[in-house]
């Protein structure tokens, strides 16, 4: 660069030298300003990084609060450590100095547990070192929290899932009771015997609520599961109706998650009812499928659970039409208010629409509603629209059946049994998903 002088207009003037002292003036404040702005953007990076690696940390150390406290912050650590690479890691920025260690501890804020992650890391400066300023700290911090549980497992138990029935797959045989107790044993390990509660109900031709709402129930589910009979129809909305009573009564949306995770291995086949014949009062019916024109079979709704007390092929109380039961010209009234004949298309087809309605109940109240299916053999197996409308499910592909104003479950079906295990752990992450936040 040239500097180039002229005369004065008076004598004795010059401003060369004027000129001079102030270039070198806004230079140096220039060269300041230049890696002021270079450093401080390596610490932004920084920043983003480090806010990245203690959200991660957050997140994953709550979520495995059903593993203890202390696996717990373990895990953020290493998540931690997985998203803040050390100086070592060839992916790591040069201008980081060390290893930043983060602080990482439970609270308590009732309903809510809380898990505090911070941490800092040091920066080189490259200029404003000059200034003597020769690191630069920059610092984050998160919280994650988590509400209570508040969960019914709501599971069939009808014939078709006898790991021992004789029918065969494709003829009313899934055996899903082969790999449903192992997949809900591994299910419920995933949750926290301290906060979270849980109910059992299973569901054929009757219901049973199996497992109280309990903190216990890391012990009591194992012991009830062992014990399931496998036989009846599959009244699905009996199952889902008592579920939504028993949710109902405990804690609140407010200060808690609900939710109700169904499995089945077949479409609701099965009503309960008030009816004014066989005689009045409360009546399960249906339980029959297979074949077009058939007609309902009828079950006292308090019927015990037990072998061949619910098979819909050899002890229902009564069949529509038969001697002593409603007659093949009687009707009930069906969920939209019109009146029915005791007909197996169309129990099936209204038993279908009440467990919708009931499911949309539970959302509407606030509650997850997520399902599990399994095709494997039956005669009339669960269809995803069935599923993914129960749980009302986003990536239905009929959107009318999905509606963005209430909560959003999710929906899995499988024909093979030995991927039960894997749908219930998916089911798990979906919930620990809505706990944590």
């Amino acid at each position: 660069m040239k500097l180039f002088c002229h005369k004065p207009k008076r004598k004795g003037q010059r401003e060369c030298g004027q000129v001079l002292i102030l270039f070198i003036c806004f230079a140096v404040v220039l060269l300041l300003f230049v890696g002021l702005g270079i450093d401080l953007g390596f610490a932004y990076l920084t920043q983003a990084r480090l806010s990245k690696a203690i959200d991660s940390a957050a997140l994953a150390g709550m979520n495995n609060l059903y593993r203890g406290s202390n696996q717990a912050i373990a895990i953020a650590q290493a998540t931690f450590a997985a998203n803040f690479a050390p100086n070592t890691n060839s992916f790591s920025p040069g201008y980081v100095t060390g290893t930043p260690s983060p602080s990482v501890s439970f609270s308590n804020a009732p309903p809510d547990v809380i898990l505090n992650v911070s941490a800092y890391a040091t920066n080189r400066s490259f200029f404003i070192g000059m200034l003597g300023y020769h690191t630069l700290a920059v610092a984050n911090s998160a919280q994650a929290t988590r509400l209570p549980l508040i969960m019914t497992l709501v599971l069939d138990r009808s014939g078709s899932m006898d790991p021992t029935c004789s029918g065969g797959p494709g003829a009313g045989c899934t055996y899903g009771g082969t790999y449903l107790p192992n997949a809900v044993l591994n299910f419920i390990k995933d949750f926290d015997p301290v906060n979270d509660q849980a109910a059992v109900i299973t569901f054929a031709s009757t219901w049973t609520n199996d497992v109280p709402m309990t903190t216990s129930f890391q012990t009591a589910i194992p012991k009830a599961i062992t014990n399931i009979v496998w036989d009846g129809g599959t009244c699905s909305m009996c199952g889902l109706t008592n579920a939504l009573l028993l949710e109902q009564s405990v804690g609140s949306v407010a200060t808690s998650v609900k939710a109700v995770v169904f499995f089945t291995d077949g479409l609701a086949n099965m009503i309960e009812q008030n009816l004014s014949c066989p005689s009045s009062g409360a009546w399960n019916f249906g339980g029959y499928q297979g074949g077009s024109g058939q007609w309902a079979g009828f079950w006292h709704t308090n019927d015990a659970v037990k072998a061949g007390n619910n098979d819909p092929q050899n002890n229902p109380t009564c069949i529509a039409g038969g001697s002593g039961c409603c007659s093949q010209s009687a009707t009930y009234r069906s969920y939209d208010g019109s009146l029915s004949k005791f007909s197996m298309d169309n129990v099936i087809d209204d038993a279908t629409n009440r467990c919708i309605r009931i499911a949309r109940q539970m959302q509407a109240a606030g509650m997850y509603v997520f399902c599990v299916g399994l095709d494997g053999g039956g005669i009339a197996p669960p269809t995803a629209d069935f599923l993914q409308t129960v749980a009302n499910d986003p990536s239905n592909a009929n959107p009318d059946h999905y509606d963005p104003s209430l909560p959003a479950g999710v929906a899995y079906i499988t024909g093979d049994g030995k991927e039960v295990n894997e749908l219930f752990q998916l089911v798990a992450g979906q919930i620990q998903l809505r706990l944590t936040r």
